[in-house]
């Protein structure tokens, strides 16, 4: 009896020995799959903090180059409008110089042309009495030039005085455009009829033309008769012959005058045109700019709203879903000088000419899971080219093209560079 019950106790410490180890065992393998677990959890999390490091690094990355791309164009922008100003400048230093001067020459020939009349008026009056023929016919023609004379000056004074509107006009277009890149405002004022202008211009060189002309076959005249009466009257001392020598002397000074007049004037009036054509272009070109800009806030404006308001399509779209527009060639193409984009290598998957198409491929795009998609204008060809990748790299730029994948919308994909 004492045996059994020995017996029975090694049993039950046997049983309870054994429970221990197996509840030692079980809480050691908890324990070691919660070590695990944590390990596992703690793996996860540092790999999300890299992923999220990547992204924000990335994310840093673009947005620097965006900002120096940014900070480039506008300084080059500046520097084009640094250059045009400068340009501007000049050719208006060298208008007002050339005006200074003209009107120093104009003043000059007119007092000139006032002492020469108040002298032939004097001379006139103390012509020398003479009988003969050659003498009548001289003096005839005197009085013919003396009109001749006052028809130029009437002239020069109508081209002296529509050269100094031009200029007016030239400092007023100028004044519109500098203030305008300085963000100042004025009404534009409208352009003139350059045809009547220069047709009106035409017709007083024309003019001015005609009566040199005539004076000088005046002239010619004269002296062929003063020629003949100095072979015929041989004394030195002959009063008509010394008057009408003088007279000639005179006439042929102030043709040299007038032409000389001329020449600076139309000179001058060259200098304004192209000063006039150059501040044309110059209204035009920031009247594109404009264009373009507004243009420009409405496309992304536009492209916003798609990306806003399309949810992803239920239903796969295929390729033949997509109007991809224009055929493209395989080869490079390059565009130059597009607003607002960065220059690099684009991967063009559409083009169009029209708003309408244009809107529907990109809604189509985005339905299909596509959220990067984009687009630029290229003011050359008048046509939206749509892409969803860039890069700086031809190679990189290539190797994209090739791996296009089986997405419906690569279907047409080719390669644009962006030259600006």
């Amino acid at each position: 009896m004492e045996k059994e019950s020995v017996v029975t106790v090694n049993k039950e410490e046997l049983l309870s020995k054994l429970n221990s180890e197996k509840e030692a065992e079980l809480k050691a393998a908890e324990a070691s799959r919660l070590q695990k677990e944590a390990e596992e959890k703690r793996q996860i999390e540092l790999e999300r903090q890299m992923v999220a490091a990547e992204a924000k690094a990335k994310a840093e990355l673009e947005a620097r180059l965006q900002r120096e791309a940014e900070q480039q164009a506008e300084a080059e922008r500046e520097r084009l409008a640094a250059e045009a100003k400068a340009k501007a400048a000049e050719v208006l230093r060298l208008q007002k110089e050339a005006n200074i001067k003209q009107a120093e020459e104009t003043i000059k020939s007119a007092n000139a042309t006032e002492v020469a009349v108040a002298e032939t008026n004097t001379k006139q009056q103390q012509i020398p009495q003479a009988t003969d023929e050659a003498s009548k016919d001289m003096n005839a023609l005197v009085n013919a030039t003396s009109g001749t004379k006052e028809t130029q000056e009437v002239l020069m004074k109508q081209l002296s005085e529509k050269i100094a509107a031009k200029q007016k006009d030239l400092d007023d277009l100028k004044e519109e455009n500098d203030l305008s890149e300085q963000g100042i405002y004025l009404d534009p004022k409208p352009f003139k009829s350059l045809t009547a202008e220069n047709q009106a211009l035409e017709t007083l060189k024309d003019e001015i033309d005609k009566t040199l002309e005539e004076q000088k076959v005046k002239i010619i005249e004269l002296e062929t008769i003063y020629l003949k009466r100095k072979k015929k009257i041989k004394d030195k001392e002959d009063p008509v012959n010394a008057f009408y020598l003088e007279t000639l002397e005179r006439l042929k000074s102030e043709q040299a005058q007038i032409i000389t007049a001329k020449r600076d004037l139309i000179m001058n009036l060259e200098q304004i045109k192209e000063a006039t054509d150059f501040e044309r272009k110059r209204r035009i070109r920031r009247a594109a700019y404009d264009n373009q800009q507004d243009r420009f806030n409405k496309d992304k404006a536009a492209l916003a709203r798609i990306k806003k308001f399309t949810d992803e399509s239920p239903v796969q779209l295929q390729e033949d879903d997509f109007d991809f527009g224009e055929e493209q060639t395989k080869n490079i193409q390059i565009i130059k000088n597009v607003l607002n984009e960065e220059p690099g290598y684009y991967i063009v998957i559409a083009v169009h000419n029209s708003v309408e198409k244009r809107d529907e491929f990109v809604t189509k795009v985005v339905a299909s899971g596509e959220k990067n998609v984009n687009f630029f204008f290229d003011v050359k060809t008048n046509k939206y080219f749509i892409y969803y990748e860039k890069f700086n790299a031809i190679s990189e730029a290539k190797n994209a093209l090739e791996e296009k994948g089986s997405k419906p919308y690569n279907g047409k994909m080719s390669l644009v560079k962006i030259d600006n």
